[in-house]
């Protein structure tokens, strides 16, 4: 786990931003405490931990220990978070959509951590050509050390997702939540995905999940 300086920062695109969707808006300061990041997505090898517990699923994909669980339905990362915490006492849960775009900016505020533009040389997305999920970590981290914060597969958060975007968002950081939930929000793009899906500021949202969803953890200092 890494841990994320608090601070604050502009959450949501910027007007002019090529690839900019609707629900990005409006822009917005957010302040946040501290927190705990994993440094890489969760892997195979600790996924399988869990589901020798008996308390997670088998992977519907393999690819090997040290490449991203994927195909992860939203029921079964709660799982995987909900037994981490009982099995380690420590309060492990999802990252905020706020926590994580601050988490993926690491203190930029362009398009990428990279910049204004991302190259296969610096993540795995469609034009990388895999066609597939690769190990973990084979890539150069952001500033916070954080890795694979863009492509690779996507990464489930707390968020219940709200077609109008960002208008009355929590500017402390919190996850806006809904009791009878019907999408959550994916960050972060995939192996499959093009460029603009993975800017720090877009936004994804899924009922179930999918082939190219996997996740991050978030814990508390």
């Amino acid at each position: 786990m890494v841990l994320v300086p608090g601070g604050a920062f502009d959450m949501g695109s910027k007007p002019a931003e090529p690839g900019r969707e609707g629900d990005e808006a409006p822009r917005h300061r957010v302040v946040l405490k501290p927190f705990y990041v994993s440094q890489h997505e969760v892997t195979e090898s600790q996924w399988n931990a869990c589901v020798s517990a008996q308390a997670c699923k088998p992977l519907r994909q393999s690819s090997g220990p040290q490449y991203p669980a994927w195909d992860l339905r939203w029921k079964e990362a709660e799982a995987y978070v909900g037994w981490l915490s009982e099995t380690t006492g420590l309060k492990y849960r999802f990252l905020t959509e706020a926590e994580w775009e601050y988490a993926a900016r690491a203190g930029t505020d362009t398009l990428y951590h990279t910049g204004d533009t991302i190259s296969p040389a610096q993540a795995n997305y469609a034009a990388s050509g895999l066609g597939r999920v690769g190990p973990v970590g084979q890539y150069k981290p952001n500033h916070f050390g954080l890795y694979d914060m863009h492509g690779n597969v996507w990464e489930w958060v707390a968020d219940c997702y709200r077609e109008s975007g960002y208008y009355q968002a929590p500017a402390d950081g919190r996850a806006v939540a809904d009791p009878d939930c019907h999408m959550h929000v994916l960050r972060g793009g995939a192996f499959d995905t093009r460029p603009e899906q993975l800017r720090s500021a877009y936004r994804f949202r899924a009922q179930f999940g999918g082939p190219g969803v996997g996740l991050r953890v978030a814990r508390e200092p």
